[in-house]
């Protein structure tokens, strides 16, 4: 038996949610943001990073699933910063 076919292809995003840090997360550049990708807490704040879809924005609560338990989307590898 073949696995279903998911409506849609994204990736997990790590995001910090202190409004403060957001305009330090858009000036960085995709190379840091690749490197940036394992860290655990926020170099701007020391919050914890917190996962979410990038489909649907909904938070997840680890970065093992395949797919979106929300909206259905099938997560490509990795988790990037955003």
């Amino acid at each position: 038996m073949t696995e279903p076919k998911s409506p849609c292809t994204g990736h997990l995003e790590k995001i910090c949610l202190d409004n403060e840090c957001s305009e330090a997360w858009e000036k960085i550049s995709p190379a840091m943001a690749e490197h940036l990708a394992d860290f655990i807490f926020c170099p701007f704040c020391a919050e914890e990073l917190h996962l979410q879809c990038s489909a649907c924005k909904e938070g997840l609560t680890n970065k093992d699933f395949k797919y979106c338990p929300w909206c259905g989307c099938e997560f490509e590898d990795g988790a990037t910063v955003s």
